[in-house]
């Protein structure tokens, strides 16, 4: 899987000086899958670079973090959580965030990591979801960062069965990766999912993160999920800090 980067020496691009882009260098992330199979099969490169400071970074689909020269394309530093060989519902990432020197990122094997961004050592680790995880609960985009908050969700694979696992959002302090709050989109009964699999925004200066959530489970029957789903299939302002609804 390759990163292409172009450079065009104006200040803006138009239609008509791009064709005057040029290829300024390749880098091959030789992503490796965990195991042959299904997750190899099926892996998509959908992460966006994150340039910060220094430095390029970039996410494989098996969570291998890479950071990069962003001049010359020259890999600085590489780290691999080495994430469990077995059957994923997607096998892709969208990106990591940085902040204050301190890089986060989810795994497909559910766990959220805080990497040094200058050096790629890991700084802490917490695993999310349920004990046993057969593939279906997974991280897939990158978590959102407000203040000392770090907050994450979670994918979690529809259509497979009508009681899913809960698709509770997380905040971890960002230095000692200590549980702040959670909080669930759906009401308590025999239901789940509802989870935020997509990127989530922020307002720092509101201390404000929005969360965008899929359906509840049983996806197409609600008879095993009465009432209104609460925050499923929605876009959710809770206060970055507490987890308080807003």
């Amino acid at each position: 899987m390759w990163l292409n980067i172009v450079l065009l020496a104006l200040a803006d691009l138009t239609p008509e000086n791009a064709p005057r882009l040029k290829q300024a260098w390749r880098f091959d992330t030789q992503a490796k899958p965990p195991a042959t199979g299904h997750a190899a099969k099926i892996a998509a490169f959908e992460a966006t670079p994150v340039m910060a400071g220094k430095l390029l970074y970039v996410i494989t689909p098996f969570n291998q973090v890479i950071a990069l020269d962003p001049g010359i394309g020259v890999e600085k530093w590489r780290f691999d959580p080495h994430v469990a060989g077995r059957g994923y519902s997607e096998a892709s990432a969208r990106g990591v965030a940085v902040d204050k020197g301190r890089l986060f990122f989810g795994t497909l094997d559910a766990r959220l990591i805080a990497l040094d961004a200058l050096r790629g050592k890991r700084l802490w680790e917490v695993k999310l979801g349920p004990s046993s995880n057969e593939g279906n609960y997974q991280v897939t985009s990158a978590p959102a960062v407000v203040g000392d908050t770090v907050i994450v969700g979670s994918a979690i694979g529809d259509n497979g069965r009508a009681v899913m696992d809960r698709g509770t959002v997380r905040a971890f302090d960002v230095k000692s990766g200590k549980l702040k709050w959670s909080w669930d989109p759906t009401p308590a009964g025999e239901t789940g999912a509802a989870n935020a699999w997509a990127p989530m925004a922020v307002d720092a200066e509101r201390d404000m993160v929005l969360i965008p959530t899929g359906s509840a489970s049983p996806d197409f029957y609600g008879g095993m999920r009465p009432g209104d789903n609460q925050y499923a299939n929605s876009v959710t302002a809770l206060q970055a800090s507490t987890g308080k609804l807003l």
